[in-house]
């Protein structure tokens, strides 16, 4: 008996919250994104940062994330069978092999996930 190993397919949308970045950065994103498409539906969706203040106070920084937050939440759109994953400077460190482990434990599972 042969034993066949199905893996489902699987969609993964960036969400990013921001202006535009650098060309140099635009540029590299690029040629990864390219790259990654034959192994990985991937999509980008662009969430206008909070407008900020000149010198916004902690409360401002505060409320800014909050109405960022809230706009991340509004694109996700939680299905059954999506997971968000969020990105962040002060979260925990993941290395290329652990990520790499992650998605291929989503592609098994045929999850959707959101950055």
């Amino acid at each position: 008996m042969t034993k066949i190993k199905v893996v489902l397919a699987m969609k993964v949308r960036i969400l990013t919250v921001g202006n535009k970045m650098p060309k140099w950065v635009q540029t590299g994103f690029d040629e990864y994104f390219k790259r990654i498409q034959p192994m990985l539906s991937t999509e980008i969706v662009e969430i206008a940062a909070a407008k900020r203040a000149k010198n916004p106070s902690d409360a401002n920084l505060a409320q800014y994330r909050e109405q960022e937050g809230q706009a991340i939440l509004a694109a996700h759109n939680a299905s059954g069978r999506e997971q968000l994953w969020v990105l962040d400077v002060k979260g925990k460190m993941i290395s290329t092999e652990g990520l790499a482990d992650k998605l291929a434990d989503g592609m098994q599972q045929g999850d959707d996930m959101h950055w």
